[in-house]
């Protein structure tokens, strides 16, 4: 190896400058996407926190003095907000039948029929089943939508609630439209 293999290119002082050259010019250019990053993020906490506290304050009930108005229901002058929280796993509603499966139910369902007169009927172009003391029976939508649920349950386990249903018959046929057009055999 000849003695100009063995020097180095570039002395070491001029070695230590260009990487330090090289470092520096690096470290310029990632500075102002660093600080585009930062800014950025904090712009995203700050617009999280502000939505998660816009949400919660939404999700908190309905203020007394809001500014919406409730929609029109026959059910609005008895209607009554109360907060209650969340029952985790609550399984009074599931499993086989019961006698207390039975009572949960009837008292979830107790109280959704309603009295409404001709003109609110007529404001929603609905029939009716007039009652004996004036106005129409009506329900919420909801009340139906449990009630379904509770005759699919029924049928499902018609062995218990309609144990001398005759498979044949109509009142069958009724029970299994009713809950839903369900093909259990």
């Amino acid at each position: 190896m000849s003695s100009d293999e063995l020097t180095s290119f570039l002395d070491e002082h001029e070695q230590e400058k260009d990487e330090h050259d090289s470092r520096s010019k690096h470290t310029r250019r990632r500075a102002p996407v660093i600080t585009i990053l930062v800014v950025t993020n904090i712009a995203l906490l700050v617009a999280c926190v502000f939505l998660a506290f816009k949400l919660s304050s939404i999700s908190h009930g309905r203020s007394a003095n809001s500014s919406v108005p409730d929609p029109y229901s026959p059910a609005n002058a008895v209607i009554e907000y109360e907060q209650r929280k969340m029952i985790f796993n609550d399984t009074r509603f599931t499993g086989y039948p019961s006698a207390s499966w039975e009572d949960y139910m009837h008292d979830l369902l107790e109280g959704t029929l309603l009295r409404v007169s001709d003109d609110e009927l007529q404001q929603h172009g609905f029939d009716s089943i007039p009652l004996k003391d004036g106005g129409y029976a009506a329900g919420l939508g909801i009340a139906h939508n449990l009630h379904c649920v509770k005759k699919i349950k029924l049928f499902l386990y018609r062995d218990y609630f309609y144990s001398d249903l005759d498979p044949e018959g109509a009142e069958y046929a009724h029970t299994q439209e009713h809950a839903g057009g369900l093909l259990v055999s």
